[in-house]
């Protein structure tokens, strides 16, 4: 009798101790596209289970920077100087890397 009982009472425990298993079911998001980087995401949708992401066309034109010397008639050297600047105090504030 002893015997039956504390089986029973170690098949309780036992059962009792079990952890669910929990299984990874798959994506969520209909519209998920992994190749995106994260970043990419604008905003997500909780009731249809959608992803927006935003729109990222590149800038294909040029960066138009004026000609210095036709809007004053002096070039950058000329500018720096007459400012009373120095290469070396404007590498020091900006860096090497012109930052």
């Amino acid at each position: 009798k002893l015997i039956n009982r504390l089986s029973k009472v170690i098949t309780k425990c036992l059962l009792l101790n079990e952890e669910e298993i929990h299984t990874k079911v798959g994506n969520k998001w209909k519209n998920a596209d992994f190749s995106k980087p994260a970043s990419a995401v604008k905003s997500l949708d909780y009731e249809t289970n959608t992803v927006t992401y935003r729109d990222y066309r590149g800038f294909k034109g040029k960066v138009k920077i004026p000609d210095v010397q036709k809007i004053n008639g002096m070039s950058h050297e000329e500018l720096i100087e007459k400012m009373d600047l120095d290469y070396s105090d404007l590498i020091d504030y900006y860096g090497a890397e012109g930052r």
